[in-house]
């Protein structure tokens, strides 16, 4: 009895792939949907705050814009360990993340438990029951991810990581409820308060409703203060009921929906091409940052994504007009070669900000693209696991683990290319 048990563990080692619970061997993907015979218009723009502005144009900030062209291919071989990446060099595994101290797996109940339930999500979407409803507004985007998106991704975190709602992980009890850095409308608590009373929910009430990590919707009080306006994301992944002054990363990655009769898959796609409107025509071809080229909403879009990065602390978000997605982190400019004295030793990066600083994206995705959830569930991981990857001596950043070596390449204009 003892041996079998070893061995269902064993088993539970290898990370569960969303889409592969029901033993098929059909990938599954997301369903597109159609604009609404009434809908909102073309005007639905949000722009950069005044706030933000500043941020660009500096050593550190949105200086340059890169292609990671391997990204998905590195996303999905994270948490799929069959998926080999000819020429790569070294790929990393989820599997192979460095230790915390902690013993890796959470309890099997709760291991097969998740397991059930993307079982229940993966049948809704094979056998139709999961219907997307056209888009009208804003809202109906956002609602596309939080019906598609959001269950099965949270299901996944549960086989492979605890829960992290503790008495550690609360908000500090000695504080009064307050304001939380000055964003109106936000309040923190040392406690989960029942919706019946408005009293304290026992801890043990709470850890057996909520399960964190997860992906849902941010409160405003989770933004630095000083990005306030232009930041909060439609969803992000919270690694804790933390307050982010207890934990400055509990914010670990981020979504953003769009229209996509406003933000159009075709100027997306031309992102790569570096046009006018995106890339400074003449060396070193920096991004456009000034409002005149505004004109584009994707360019508007991309200091968005920016924004969204600094104000949340995040590590990676992906943005999407449900047609397609794109995933992107934030890149400090400085690649390996030029990192500090004895960088054979893994020597940490010099840490002098400079204006090779920006934002690294992967290629389109069609949104109904058998890899993409696959993708979307390796991102995640990676979100939960990359401070352990930097820590221990390791020393791997973002960039090290989706982007290395020459898969990174600057976007400059087609005609500057050779």
């Amino acid at each position: 009895m003892g041996d079998n048990n070893c061995s269902y563990r064993d088993r539970l080692e290898s990370p569960f792939i969303v889409g592969r619970t029901m033993g098929e061997h059909r990938p599954l993907c997301l369903r597109k949907t159609a604009r609404h015979t009434v809908s909102v218009t073309n005007s639905s723009v949000t722009k950069p705050s005044n706030s933000l502005r500043p941020s660009l144009d500096k050593p550190g900030g949105f200086c340059k814009i890169y292609h990671g062209h391997k990204m998905d291919q590195r996303l999905q071989a994270y948490v799929d360990t069959n998926i080999k990446i000819p020429g790569a060099g070294t790929v990393f595994r989820t599997t192979e993340v460095p230790p915390n101290g902690d013993t890796l797996l959470p309890p099997t109940r709760q291991i097969t438990e998740a397991i059930c339930g993307m079982h229940h999500e993966e049948q809704r979407f094979r056998l139709g029951s999961s219907r997307p409803f056209p888009l009208v507004t804003d809202q109906s985007v956002q609602d596309v991810l939080l019906n598609q998106v959001v269950p099965l991704l949270n299901l996944v975190i549960q086989t492979r990581y605890k829960n992290t709602i503790t008495n550690a992980n609360l908000p500090p009890r000695a504080r009064p409820l307050e304001v939380a850095n000055n964003v109106s409308n936000s309040q923190t608590r040392h406690y989960f308060e029942s919706v019946d009373s408005n009293e304290e929910q026992p801890l043990e009430e709470a850890q057996d409703q909520f399960f964190f990590p997860c992906w849902a919707r941010p409160a405003p009080a989770f933004l630095d203060a000083k990005f306030k306006p232009s930041g909060l994301a439609d969803f992000a992944l919270i690694n804790s009921p933390a307050s982010r002054d207890v934990d400055k990363n509990v914010i670990r990655a981020h979504c953003e929906a769009y229209l996509p009769w406003v933000y159009q898959t075709e100027e997306i796609r031309e992102i790569y091409n570096g046009p006018w409107w995106l890339v400074n025509e003449d060396a070193p071809y920096d991004f456009q940052i000034n409002e005149s080229y505004e004109i584009s909403h994707v360019n508007v879009m991309l200091k968005m994504a920016f924004g969204q990065i600094n104000s949340l602390g995040s590590k990676i978000g992906f943005f999407t007009n449900t047609s397609v997605l794109v995933f992107y982190f934030y890149f400090d400019g400085v690649r390996d070669i030029d990192r500090g004295p004895g960088n054979e030793n893994n020597a940490p990066p010099i840490n002098i900000p400079n204006r090779n600083s920006g934002l690294v994206l992967s290629k389109p995705i069609a949104f109904d693209d058998p890899c993409l959830l696959v993708c979307l569930q390796g991102m995640t991981f990676l979100a939960l696991d990359v401070e352990k990857w930097a820590a221990r001596g390791s020393d791997k950043r973002m960039v090290d683990i989706l982007a290395p070596g020459d898969e990174l390449e600057q976007i400059i204009p087609l005609a500057a290319r050779n």
